[in-house]
């Protein structure tokens, strides 16, 4: 911020012009997708909205049920709280509009609930242009996500869930069950159509497994199970989602995420799998996966059609050997950019 004395000697502020708030948004995300807890990404969500837009003053609410679970910093008014929670309310998720006043208000909302709301005061800061709203917008459609499953996995840590819908399962650690699944899994498939975002997935499947059974008993290839279960969750993002499909395959859904990252993160998940460490007596026993990846499509019009498509890919993984991912996706352009991102990318999730 600078300074300036007007000829009314008046003092006026003017806004810093950001060249990179946009990716100064992403790498700040990256924190708020690897937090652990709502406490964590509420910290985060401030401190994004907080650094990208420069407000004078910044509020957030958590909601729960249609009321303020509690309020940052704690000694705002009621009055103000029960403004700002009208003033989102009136709000479309589809359509956001920004009021241009000098205290914009942002909806933080997953699968239609209200999770929270983020409001700036400028003051008299002249507020910045439509383009930093539509990061704004863009902001809180992640943080909903991020908030969302963050409480879901709060829920079943507290066993508010009934036992079918928690875990482990036949080894496997940090899934769902098929039930709780498919009913994120579809409210994430509707919200990825109705707001145009985008939304990918990736079907897994041990390669030779019976042949690893028959070879080395249940126990080793449930010793497997667990390394892997532990690998996805070191790598999968908190607003990932993944169930157990039948056998060996796993199933996992990545909202906000583009054919091309969702390639890349299940390319390295296929290189730290050959990387896992297993013997027996002595002898290195050969752990790999075949993936297929997919992504939807504006012709999709159900969630099993996403599915279908990695079920095609993986079969042409299998096919071709095993040990490599496959992708279905529509027609690249030829004239489409093609950009290396690095690793580390990869856990933002909004793309």
């Amino acid at each position: 911020m600078q300074t300036y004395s007007s000829p009314y000697n008046k003092p006026v502020t003017t806004r810093k012009p950001s060249h990179n708030s946009y990716s100064e948004a992403l790498d700040l995300l990256a924190n708020l997708s690897c937090a652990r807890s709502e406490d964590e990404a509420i910290r985060e969500i401030i401190h994004v909205f907080g650094t990208v837009f420069q407000p004078q003053d910044l509020i957030y609410i958590a909601m729960h049920d249609g009321s303020a679970q509690f309020v940052r910093p704690m000694e705002t008014p009621k009055g103000k709280i029960r403004e700002l929670i009208h003033l989102a309310s009136q709000i479309q998720p589809a359509n956001q509009s920004i009021d241009q006043s000098t205290t914009p208000v942002f909806p933080i909302i997953c699968h239609g609930e209200l999770q929270g709301i983020v409001s700036l005061d400028f003051g008299d800061i002249p507020p910045p242009d439509q383009h930093f709203f539509n990061i704004a917008r863009l902001l809180s459609l992640h943080a909903g996500v991020v908030v969302s499953n963050l409480r879901a996995r709060q829920k079943l840590k507290e066993g508010d869930l009934s036992a079918q819908d928690t875990i482990p399962i036949s080894g496997y650690t940090g899934i769902m069950s098929r039930r709780l699944f498919f009913e994120v899994a579809e409210t994430e498939f509707r919200r990825a159509k109705r707001y145009h975002r985008p939304l990918s997935a990736i079907l897994v499947d041990i390669d030779d497994f019976a042949s690893l059974t028959d070879a080395y008993g249940s126990e080793i290839t449930g010793h497997i199970l667990t390394e892997l279960s532990q690998l996805f969750n070191r790598e999968l993002r908190e607003s990932d989602i993944r169930v157990r499909m039948g056998g060996e395959e796993l199933l996992v859904l990545l909202p906000e995420t583009t054919i091309r990252y969702a390639q890349m993160l299940a390319e390295r998940l296929r290189r730290r799998v050959t990387d896992i460490p297993l013997e027996v007596d002595n002898a290195p026993v050969p752990i790999t996966i075949s993936q297929g990846v997919a992504v939807l499509d504006p012709s999709m019009k159900t969630l099993e059609e996403l599915i279908n498509g990695c079920d095609q890919a993986l079969t042409q993984a299998k096919r071709y050997g095993g040990n490599q991912t496959a992708t279905w996706a529509p027609p690249v352009k030829e004239y489409e950019p093609i950009t290396y991102v690095g690793e580390t990318d990869l856990r933002i999730g909004f793309y």
